[in-house]
């Protein structure tokens, strides 16, 4: 379980701490099937938020199992495979790809950032691919918008971190505390405390 903390925060430091070139952002429907790496490694990196389905990342040794609400880094040079659970309904997603200054994490599997996201990074995801970004466009608005959507995925991070460490006090001082208590002292709710947790 550490590891993959671990891991997640030093993606997200990589994300905070490079300089990036936006490629494309697009919103993508699938009805099922495939979609594979396992032969030609991921020419880029990419985050992906699930808005609808699921989607299944097998690298042959694990699955990442992807939900709504769900944020997924996609490494470069990573193989995988991307297995659309259509028996499970219709499948939707925001991709946003992009290039790095300095090559990070190459070549790793899959990896979940967040679990239900906050709605603010679901408003920024879909305020970026709206505007229809392309391969082409490198304007200096495209490269603010994937700043602004990394950041927001940062921050999200920040607060999440910061309730948990403000539980884990208050769980040290008094381990009989109730959640509404909790989540009253960290002036969140009840649900949004859980959703931390996840």
């Amino acid at each position: 379980m550490w590891m993959v903390i671990n891991l997640v925060e030093k993606i997200l430091n990589n994300l905070k701490n490079n300089n990036f070139t936006p490629v494309h952002a697009i919103k993508q429907h699938w009805l099922g099937g495939k979609y594979s790496y396992k032969n030609t490694p991921r020419p880029r990196y990419a985050i992906m938020l699930i808005i609808q389905g699921r989607i299944d990342f097998e690298d042959g040794d694990n699955t990442l199992k992807a939900k709504p609400g769900d944020i997924v880094f996609l490494p470069k040079g990573s193989h995988y495979e991307a297995v659309f659970r259509a028996e499970l309904g219709e499948i939707y997603d925001y991709l946003v790809s992009f290039e790095s200054d300095k090559d990070f994490c190459v070549g790793l599997s899959p990896v979940t950032l967040f679990k239900n996201a906050s709605s603010d990074i679901a408003d920024a995801f879909e305020k970026y691919v709206k505007e229809n970004y392309d391969t082409e466009s490198n304007s200096l608005k495209n490269r603010g918008m994937l700043y602004l959507l990394l950041d927001t995925i940062i921050n999200q991070n920040k607060e999440n971190k910061n309730i948990i460490d403000n539980v884990k006090d208050l769980l040290n001082k008094n381990d009989n505390i109730k959640i509404s208590e909790i989540a009253k002292i960290c002036h969140i709710s009840e649900s949004g405390l859980r959703k931390s947790f996840k």
